[in-house]
């Protein structure tokens, strides 16, 4: 779709966008993918949204040490699982958990899948802390976030 829109095209769209909610949509769906890799999108993501990096390594249940070292891009290919825990650790939305999926070059959040529907529900509902996303996931039998 980006491919698809001129520069006027979207200029005139843009005209029209006014507020933060708007302009971050906007972003979304025309801007050009800014970010290389995982630790380039989360650290962003961590900084505009002015979270605490301690209570995102709290709420995602991964070590210290394993957190800075994708923050700082020496871990340059951490497991799903890892990216989901950060992710919902963060309060992402899941089209910005699929996003950081996708740099990260890993399957997004598939919705025929009960185990990610779960999770998609759960980031639905603005559950930032990965213990309570495995207790639903425990109810259910399904396989745990392994942070």
């Amino acid at each position: 779709m980006k491919d698809e829109l001129t520069t006027g095209h979207l200029d005139r769209i843009l005209s029209n966008v006014s507020g933060e909610k708007e302009t971050n949509t906007f972003i979304d769906s025309y801007a050009e993918d800014q970010y290389s890799t995982f630790s380039d999108y989360i650290n962003a993501y961590i900084q505009s949204h002015d979270l605490d990096t301690a209570e995102i390594i709290r709420n995602s249940r991964i070590s210290t040490n394993y957190v800075y070292n994708i923050l700082n891009g020496i871990t340059k290919s951490p497991g799903r699982d890892k990216i989901l825990a950060l992710c919902i650790a963060s309060g992402m939305t899941k089209k910005e958990a699929d996003r950081a999926l996708t740099l990260a070059d890993k399957s997004r959040l598939y919705s025929k899948n009960e185990r990610d529907i779960r999770i998609i529900v759960c980031l639905n509902e603005g559950i930032r802390d990965v213990t309570l996303v495995n207790l639903r996931l425990e109810k259910y039998g399904l396989p745990l976030i392994e942070a």
